[in-house]
């Protein structure tokens, strides 16, 4: 919800940032919205192929690349020649984070992929009006139209935090299992039991006769 809220606190005021602050017109902010678009559908590519290979550290090292690409334009958003790539790697960065986030959902989600799914959906429509929302108030409170950006790189930075959390709670659920799963081995072992005298009955127990005159 916070990675993707970023992504759209900024890009739901990108219009009125390009022709207010960037300069252009509506040539220009039309040539920069395909620009975005063409930046998600690489994010979504890549993304595919970094998430088949590595899922969670392509959700932490992009979600932490898509808060650096917003932050990047709320400070370049005036700038014709570096706002363009800025706008870029915000879809890009955005894209590739969304989806090694619903590779590792619906890898989990296993038993009920159709309610992972679902409850994805859900979430990103969530994160669109939350974005939206905050990156609204930011501009009435009077920070200027480059302040969704802004708002936008502190709710991916948020989704970040969130999810190294939750990877460190996972990996010291899975050191308690491994520690339970070793001490139950170890006490289901049987321990040796010592033969006794008596019960290690044979040749070695008959006393010879004495022979014969």
């Amino acid at each position: 919800v916070f990675g993707f809220g970023g992504s759209f606190a900024a890009y739901s005021y990108i219009s009125p940032v390009l022709t207010g602050v960037t300069g252009y017109g509506s040539t220009g902010v039309a040539l920069m919205l395909g620009l975005f678009g063409v930046g998600t559908t690489v994010g979504a590519v890549a993304g595919g192929r970094l998430a088949d290979a590595a899922p969670m550290p392509t959700l932490y090292l992009f979600t932490g690349a898509l808060a650096a690409s917003l932050g990047l334009f709320a400070f370049t958003a005036g700038n014709p020649v570096l706002a363009p790539i800025a706008v870029f790697l915000i879809g890009a960065t955005g894209f590739v984070a969304v989806t090694s986030l619903q590779t590792t959902i619906l890898e989990k989600a296993k038993e009920a992929p159709g309610l992972a799914a679902a409850g994805i959906h859900s979430a990103f429509n969530i994160a669109t009006a939350l974005g939206a929302m905050l990156g609204g108030a930011a501009i009435s409170a009077g920070l200027g139209l480059t302040s969704p950006a802004l708002v936008g790189a502190a709710l991916s930075a948020v989704g970040l935090g969130l999810a190294l959390l939750l990877a460190l709670s996972e990996r010291r659920a899975a050191l308690v299992r491994r520690a339970a799963a070793a001490d139950s081995a170890s006490v289901a072992e049987p321990e040796p039991v010592a033969e006794s005298a008596a019960g290690r009955g044979g040749a070695d127990d008959v006393v010879p006769e004495p022979a014969a005159a």
